[in-house]
């Protein structure tokens, strides 16, 4: 496979001396361990308890979007697994004992029980209760039965491989997690797609003493480039990052914040640390390079699996090859690999995966639509004469586009509610650049369409455009000519390669389209108070830009048009009512 700019350009013995140094690290085992209890926990509903790609299964779908949701807010050394014997399984033991729900984290916290060792030497009660659940948990010899029936086999071969009948594959969902894996590899994961979703490890747990790397600087010494100056250069953006942040939260950036907007936001009733360090970790996030490690789990239906091992393949890197093939080594334990068919891009794949060039982005600041998006009176006629076929609601079929929305929500519009599917027929896109971890936050919007460029020193670097130290414009400018100066010295490196060592900051290139429907939704969603300030201007602007070119579309839109607020958590307190 040759995408033109990643691995499969170099030549076969560099690529598998790559693959070779990728698979040291991915099929490495995790830092840590788990007891002799909390193994007979963690094995009926994990497929290892060892390494760093693994599938949760045989737990209800609403317990394994919680343990999702938890690990990406929850600080555990131990990963999701780690939350289920620390944080979500205590306290569902716990509920058993107690009357009430609510005596549940009194319980935990007065017993000072803070995971499953505290709970089960608590009393005799709590450890027979332990025993229970256990007992009560299927045995990995039954899931495994069950995974290798030769019937689901015959029936799934047949109908998926004879007869492409994907709907069936459609019905499976699974869950997988990735440990450890690099910003750059849970990007090409996390490619939006019908039936998946997504939860990432906040970059707010990054360690500010030893944060972990991806180990780019022993790839790139197969390629030549010296590793003591990769790793000299990851090290400076976290020794900018722990110098910005500082212990605690008490260094220079986070004190700034305070000592500005602190008694603004108590005078309105926000919660000073909460938005001081919501805003710290989103600002000083860009000084992380895309080798931070990161975790990421992932609901997929059956029919949809295929496509995250494919787009593994073709973003390119001998890390995303190496995960591919642990993701199939685990899929035969929960009969997962029964929907993996046809997973090996095509020709046609492999010359369509490209990402856009660079050169088109020249001078470009913000977002601004596509020159050749339906104009107004030809959007508002496809919406008209979309509704003039509701024939059972013939009082709308004779309406105006700006009587529509009257008519549409008669008694008001709960919050949930999206526009009707007429407004589906009408697909804006938009071209931008935004820094790579802000177009990360745009990338992760369902039922759009995404393509960057890579990531390169070429569009500039992120601009905090609130008040700020002075330090902390000088720190980014030092990442970017650090940065700058360590990747000219990668010319003979593919580039998909040398996105690694540089600062998520970099700004990228991209391309973002939805239907008006899913743009009403997401503007909405997306302009809220509690939105990163980057990324809610992005939705601001493409609000604006559809507001220009559809004078009615206010009527339609629930977006929050405030210009900014001082943070994005915490509180709702406007900047400009502080300026």
């Amino acid at each position: 496979m040759d995408t033109g700019l990643g691995l499969s350009v170099l030549p076969k013995e560099k690529q598998d001396a790559l693959v070779s140094v990728a698979r040291e690290f991915v099929h490495s085992k995790v830092g840590y361990s788990f007891s002799g209890d909390e193994q007979k926990t963690l094995k009926p509903f994990f497929t290892n308890i060892d390494q760093r790609v693994f599938f949760m299964h045989s737990l209800p779908s609403n317990v394994m979007a919680t343990l999702a949701s938890m690990f990406s807010r929850l600080k555990n050394k131990r990963g999701i697994r780690g939350v289920f014997v620390d944080s979500f399984l205590p306290g569902l033991l716990v509920s058993n004992l107690c009357t009430s729900q609510d005596d549940v984290e009194p319980f935990l916290k007065n017993h000072e029980i803070k995971n499953l060792r505290d709970f089960i030497s608590y009393s005799s009660e709590t450890r027979s209760k332990f025993e229970w659940f256990v007992s009560q948990a299927p045995e990995e010899a039954y899931t495994r039965l069950l995974a290798d029936s030769q019937k689901a086999k015959k029936f799934l071969g047949m109908w998926l491989d004879q007869y492409g009948h994907n709907s069936i594959a459609r019905m499976g969902e699974v869950w997988i997690c990735f440990e450890d894996v690099s910003i750059l590899a849970a990007k090409s994961i996390e490619w939006t797609r019908p039936g998946a979703g997504y939860v990432e490890l906040s970059t707010r747990f990054v360690d500010r003493e030893k944060a972990g790397v991806y180990p780019i600087d022993n790839e790139l010494r197969v390629l030549g480039t010296s590793a003591s100056v990769i790793q000299n250069h990851l090290n400076s953006l976290f020794i900018l990052y722990a110098d910005n942040l500082g212990d605690n939260l008490n260094g220079l950036f986070p004190n700034f914040l305070r000592e500005k907007w602190g008694k603004l936001i108590e005078e309105n009733g926000g919660k000073v640390e909460v938005g001081v360090a919501g805003e710290t970790f989103d600002i000083l996030g860009n000084l992380l390079p895309a080798a931070t490690l990161t975790s990421v789990a992932a609901a997929i239906s059956g029919e949809s699996l295929p496509s995250v091992l494919r787009h593994l393949i073709l973003d390119d890197t001998a890390e995303n090859l190496a995960l591919v093939e642990l993701i199939l080594q685990e899929a035969g334990k929960v009969g997962a690999d029964q929907f993996i068919r046809h997973y090996q891009p095509s020709d046609a794949e492999i010359r369509g995966w490209k990402h856009i060039p660079l050169t088109l982005f020249g001078g470009l600041e913000r977002i601004v639509p596509f020159i050749t998006v339906p104009k107004n009176e030809i959007a508002k006629n496809i919406i008209e004469e979309a509704f003039f076929f509701r024939e059972e609601d013939e009082h709308l079929s004779i309406l105006d586009i700006r009587d529509i929305v009257g008519e549409l929500f008669i008694g008001g519009r709960d919050d949930h509610d999206k526009l009707p599917r007429e407004f589906e027929l009408v697909t804006v896109p938009f071209v931008g650049v935004m820094s790579f971890r802000g177009w990360r936050d745009l990338h992760r919007q369902g039922l759009s369409t995404h393509r960057r460029t890579l990531l390169t020193p070429s569009l500039g670097f992120y601009r905090y455009d609130k008040p700020q130290p002075p330090k902390l414009a000088k720190s980014f400018q030092i990442a970017k000519q650090s940065s700058q100066n360590v990747y000219v010295g990668l010319n003979q490196v593919p580039p998909v390669i040398s996105q690694y060592i540089l600062p998520i900051g970099f700004r990228a290139g991209f391309i973002y389209s939805a239907n008006l429907r899913q743009h009403e939704f997401c503007n909405w969603q997306r302009t809220k108070p509690s939105v990163n300030h980057e990324v809610r201007q992005i939705f601001l602007s493409i609000e604006k830009g559809l507001r220009d070119l559809y004078p009615w579309w206010h009527l339609f839109s629930r977006a929050n048009m405030t210009p900014a607020y001082i943070f994005a958590r915490g509180s709702e307190v406007p900047l400009t009512q502080s300026l």
